[in-house]
């Protein structure tokens, strides 16, 4: 059966705002080489462990990840394995960006005109000449 677009969509956004944060992105792309012990990955992000594993937690419910127990430690996986593509997809975009940013300015010339020249440099030319 197939489930209603307004259902879809409020799972589509729970993924993307689990993704929403630059420590469970940080998370995820350690999890993309593979199975990590939790300790593991707090020690990867520099974080301290309750917050890492309150990130982790949020991951796992939004179904991106899979957890499991060993003695007493949990580890963690990649259970969207999508997330990879859609990772790589993401930073070509942004490398595309990049580059056309790079050329816009490179196409803009060497240097600024003049009236656009930093204060800085105007403020040093004054100071010379009443020297």
């Amino acid at each position: 059966m197939p489930i209603p677009s307004f259902d879809r969509n409020a799972f589509r956004a729970r993924v993307f705002k689990a993704l929403g944060h630059p420590v469970r992105m940080a998370l995820v792309e350690q999890l993309l080489h593979g199975e990590r012990c939790v300790c593991d990955l707090a020690d990867a992000c520099d974080g301290n462990m309750p917050a890492v594993s309150k990130h982790l937690a949020q991951l796992r419910e939004a179904g991106i990840l899979d957890s499991r127990r060993e003695g007493t430690n949990i580890y963690y996986s990649l259970r969207m394995a999508c997330v990879a593509g859609f990772l790589t997809c993401v930073d070509s975009h942004l490398a595309a960006q990049a580059e056309a940013l790079a050329a816009e300015f490179q196409h803009a010339g060497p240097g600024l005109p003049a009236d656009t020249a930093c204060a800085c440099a105007a403020s040093a030319s004054r100071t010379e000449v009443l020297s």
